[in-house]
């Protein structure tokens, strides 16, 4: 069977102003689309370099903090200190505890322990704030009950200045027997930290860096590196950067 092939010329027709935008439309999202590819293929590729080479350290970062919440509290069972002390000492530890209590980077013995310790604070808080109550409703039941109110409070404030006055003359006596053992402790912290930090800083320095994605992804975790470092030893940083890689 025989077919006659024709050639069909077809004319060239003008495309009208609606169709020029819908095709300009048309090659403004494919270019987009393309972009947001490349944006999600680098942001991917960043964050499997960072899993490689940061959770390491991020690990051994946990393990420093762990360590100092281990020591504080061991010095805390031990050792005589002063109702300041006292004070800054229960606040670091209760800080440590609360931060590590959902670290994903400690064994199951270490997430005992804090939690432990993250208990008992919140139980003494507790505590703290029934016997607040408590003391509040015997002064009432006192008050009303006493012959001369005036009185009892006298007796009361002389009482409580009393106890400072002791407690202040304990705290000298103390203060420079512990003065030396906190420094050296400290000193110990803040240069474990500072290895910590470097360390983080080589890893995620953005300047040879090629990509411009990953740079200013590095970027932005090197400035939040050094705000934490310089606000809190890494301490409030590193919560960030955990959550940037999860």
């Amino acid at each position: 069977m025989l077919f006659d092939l024709k050639t069909m010329i077809q004319p060239f027709t003008a495309l009208s102003p609606q169709q020029k935008k819908l095709d300009h439309l048309i090659d403004k999202i494919e270019q987009q689309k393309q972009e947001l590819h490349q944006w999600q293929q680098a942001e991917e590729d960043l964050q499997q370099y960072t899993h490689k080479t940061f959770m390491p350290v991020y690990h051994e970062l946990h393990g420093v903090l762990f360590k100092q919440l281990e020591q504080l509290w061991k010095h805390l069972q031990e050792t005589t200190f002063s109702k300041a002390e006292l004070v800054v000492l229960d606040e670091k530890i209760q800080y440590l505890a609360n931060y590590l209590k959902d670290s994903q980077a400690m064994s199951v013995q270490q997430a005992h322990k804090v939690n432990e310790i993250f208990a008992y604070y919140q139980q003494r808080a507790e505590h703290a704030q029934f016997r607040k109550s408590q003391k509040k409703v015997n002064e009432l039941e006192t008050f009303f009950k006493s012959e001369n109110p005036s009185d009892l409070a006298d007796a009361e404030v002389f009482e409580e200045w009393e106890s400072d006055h002791f407690q202040q003359a304990r705290e000298q006596a103390r203060l420079k027997r512990q003065q030396e053992k906190q420094e050296q402790a400290a000193a110990m912290a803040e240069q474990s930290l500072k290895t910590v930090y470097l360390k983080i800083a080589a890893i995620i320095h953005p300047d040879r860096e090629v990509n411009d994605v990953k740079k200013i992804k590095k970027t932005e975790l090197l400035q939040r590196a050094n705000e934490a470092y310089a606000e809190q030893d890494l301490r409030g940083g590193s919560g960030n950067l955990n959550n940037t890689y999860k």
